[in-house]
């Protein structure tokens, strides 16, 4: 799982973007020809929810946060949304498929449903975002691809199927690493942080306090707070403001919604702090994004 040539990159200034919110999006795309790889990297973004990706033909990257990690024909990646990456390189072709992680602990209905959750929390601890030589789950994540192209909703239906089968494989795969290479242990206290993540994706919109969030994980606060930054590099209320400023983006990007109900949605009352959150997370207000979207 640990790719041997991964290493720092440092990138040129940039904006981190928020992108679109998505149940379920299912592309193929491709980098240009020619474009130099750190000029690619100026573009790497956030989003909510997690991404897949299948490597079709050429040679990049994946970019995640700090690391950059090699990628060819036949690899597969994955990665959490709320970190900052992109898939850079000469003509790559590659798939990408974004879902919401809520729906990743839907496809069942009690905690065994994390398991497909865990992969992506364990991505902030240095596992490998990319699996190499998986052409069998290339191929599945192909026929993803053209089912959710039909038309038909039980074609998109068997999509998605077929995408649970993929996730199944790359928690099965990341789970052998983890258990070869931690103690149950560490195990026990990533599937906390799992969880912790989970409940922080399902209540943005609410009022709560890491005293609240605690009780619900049934852990003391400080234990979750010093374990959620030791796994995850911020503190879970850091990670809620993330989020939240993902959804506002959103929300103001697509939708003519009043400011005032988009941070009400996202768990903020105040609007002077929405603003300067907002600021803060993407580097202008929200009526400058919703200019720069109504200019043709």
């Amino acid at each position: 799982m640990q790719a041997s040539e991964t290493r720092s990159v440092r990138l040129p200034p940039h904006t981190k973007e928020y992108i679109s919110d998505v149940s379920f999006y299912v592309a193929r795309h491709e980098t240009k020809a020619g474009t130099h790889m750190q000029r690619s990297l100026e573009y790497a973004h956030v989003h909510r929810g997690v991404e897949l990706g299948a490597v079709l033909s050429g040679t990049g990257i994946v970019y995640l946060e700090d690391r950059r990690y090699p990628i060819e024909p036949g690899d597969v990646y994955f990665v959490d949304g709320m970190m900052d990456h992109e898939t850079a390189g000469d003509a790559v072709s590659f798939i990408i498929m974004i879902t919401s992680s809520e729906s990743l602990v839907d496809i069942h209905g009690d905690t065994r449903g994390l398991l497909l959750l865990q992969p992506f929390t364990a991505l902030r601890s240095g596992v490998s975002p990319v699996l190499k030589n998986r052409r069998d789950l290339v191929a599945q994540l192909e026929d993803v691809l053209s089912l959710s192209q039909t038309g038909s909703p039980h074609d998109r239906l068997a999509a998605w199927i077929r995408t649970g089968l993929v996730l199944v494989e790359i928690a099965r795969s990341v789970s052998a690493h983890l258990t070869r290479t931690y103690d149950p242990a560490w195990m026990k206290d990533n599937e906390l942080v799992t969880r912790a993540v989970q409940y922080i994706n399902l209540n943005f919109g609410k009022q709560f306090s890491l005293a609240d969030m605690a009780r619900a994980l049934n852990v003391s606060g400080s234990r979750l707070s010093h374990l959620f930054k030791e796994y995850t590099r911020i503190s879970p209320m850091e990670y809620r403001t993330q989020v939240r400023m993902a959804h506002a983006v959103y929300r103001v990007k697509s939708t003519d919604d009043k400011l005032t109900g988009i941070a009400a949605d996202c768990g903020i009352a105040n609007m002077s702090l929405f603003h300067r959150l907002f600021r803060r997370y993407h580097g202008g207000t929200p009526a400058a994004m919703r200019r720069r979207r109504r200019t043709p």
